[in-house]
């Protein structure tokens, strides 16, 4: 999704949370926004917004920030801004360390499937020659009677 910069971080994630009802939600992507907690030299506004927009809406945090995913250079040092915030435990991250020509890491996620499995499906077989072997021999007097 596209956030307009003018968009408040909280309002944001409160939204995304209503809209996503109780379904698995995962938000991430480049947020642009720096703090000291994502390898920043200084928080700014944006950055303490988004932190405290997402922990006032009980969402998960499960970037590794001492893992750069922006790479540095020889002016700045290498930060995170890739983040991913989500609202289901067990969700796993990992930088992958590729680049693919970016200056940005490619991010692997692993989010378990909610819900409950599907009992399997019991089938019922008629064992035809096993069947046929119990019909009666002879003929039928009575049909009450054979049944």
């Amino acid at each position: 999704m596209y956030r307009n910069p003018k968009t408040k971080l909280k309002k944001m994630f409160h939204g995304t949370l209503e809209i996503a009802s109780d379904c698995t939600l995962v938000i991430g992507g480049d947020f642009n926004v720096p703090h000291n907690d994502m390898g920043h030299r200084r928080a700014s506004i944006k950055g303490r917004d988004l932190l405290q927009g997402a922990t006032e809406a009980d969402l998960g945090f499960i970037t590794d920030p001492r893992n750069s995913t922006l790479a540095g250079n020889s002016v700045f040092r290498g930060t995170t801004p890739d983040l991913v915030y989500w609202n289901m435990e067990d969700t796993e991250w990992k930088n992958t360390g590729q680049d693919l020509g970016s200056d940005h890491c490619v991010l692997e996620l692993t989010i378990p499937l909610r819900g409950t499995m599907k009992a399997p499906r019991k089938y019922h077989y008629t064992y035809w020659d096993a069947f046929t072997r119990m019909e009666p021999t002879g003929e039928i007097a009575d049909l009450d009677e054979w049944v």
